[in-house]
This record gives structure tokens, C-alpha cells and sequence, in this order.
């Protein structure tokens, strides 16, 4: 992919069945989960990279999830702009398992998850996303997710080939089987 991009990490989430703060949890490698999927992130060189639930890009839509974070980020960005998410609870993640995300001009996720995915940035997503969140933040939520999205974008679905890499740790057993191995 020729056209630059901006990258997103969702950790403004409330981490509730971790039980403790995903992105700030102490790796066995000495870096918090944050620090080390920024690191990831910036090894593929993007225009610049945003944290979502931080000071410089609070939810606009606070606790419904990462469609939050999703939003708030597409906000600072224009049409024709391509996003890449990636969530915060991948401890195994690689640049590696992320650059294949890239190799597309189309919206593009994997098809056995739907996080990390890059979105190609346009007027209608927005409007889709300012619209969905706005009526379901006081329903449930069962109308709208990552799943949804994806499909309203006609995601391109690739084949994941980086399969532990893109594994997420939602609870603790989860966290110390995946970083059991990392030094």
C-alpha cells in the first residue's frame, strides 16, 4: 500500500473482564501492554499513531465499547485517509502479523477476527458511525459491533496467517498462558 495511513490503538476500554487496565499491564519483557503494541505499530511507519481513551482522543461516545475509540479516531481523520485499529490485549502481537492488514487498498480484515482491521476513511463511514452510536448509547448493544462495521465497509477478507499473533487476552488465565513464553 503506496497511501499512507494513521494507526489507532484501542485502550480506552474499562478492561472489565481482565479485572485491571489491559494496556498498563507489566509484560514478562519489561513493557507495559501499550508500550509494546505501540512499538509493533510503529515498526510499519505510520503518519502517526493515536491512543484511543487518552487525553488527545477521548471518546466522543464513552462505554460502548470500540466503536468508541473506532469513531473518535475516523473524526480526526479525511476522506481518503486509511485507518489501521489495533486492539491493546494482543500480547503476542508482531508488525509482521499486522502488514498484510496494508497490502490492500479496500478495507481489510481477517477473517477469523475482526480486530486489527484497517478502514479506508470516507463521508459515509462517518455518517454510519456518528448515526449508530448515537441512537444505541443508552440500549443495548446488540445492534452494533466491530462485526457489524466491517461488513457495512465490504471489508476485503484476508487469510490470517499470523493466527497468535493477532490472539487477544480478555482475562487473566488468557494473559498468563499467552505471555508465558515471552522473555
Amino acid at each position: 500500500m503506496d497511501t499512507r495511513f494513521a494507526a489507532v490503538i484501542l485502550a480506552g476500554g474499562k478492561s472489565s473482564r481482565m479485572g485491571q487496565d489491559k494496556a498498563q499491564m507489566l509484560r514478562p519483557d519489561g513493557l507495559t501492554q501499550l508500550e509494546h503494541t505501540q512499538a509493533q505499530v510503529a515498526q510499519l511507519n505510520p503518519s502517526f499513531i493515536m491512543i484511543s481513551g487518552s487525553p488527545d482522543l477521548p471518546d466522543v461516545y464513552p462505554e460502548l465499547g470500540p466503536l468508541s475509540g473506532i469513531h473518535a479516531a475516523v473524526e480526526k481523520l479525511s476522506e481518503g485517509d486509511a485507518l489501521l485499529v489495533v486492539p491493546c490485549d494482543l500480547p503476542l502481537l508482531t508488525s509482521d502479523a499486522l502488514a498484510p492488514l496494508l497490502s490492500s487498498t479496500k478495507s481489510t480484515a481477517y477473517k477469523d477476527s475482526f480486530l486489527p482491521c484497517l478502514l479506508q476513511v470516507t463521508e459515509k463511514l462517518k455518517q454510519h458511525l456518528n448515526s449508530t452510536l448515537e441512537n444505541n448509547k443508552s440500549i443495548e448493544k446488540s445492534n452494533f459491533s466491530v462485526k457489524n462495521l466491517l461488513h457495512f465497509c465490504h471489508v476485503e477478507w484476508k487469510k490470517n496467517t499470523h493466527k497468535k499473533s493477532t490472539e487477544s487476552a480478555n482475562k487473566i488465565d488468557m494473559w498468563n498462558n499467552l505471555t508465558a513464553n515471552i522473555k
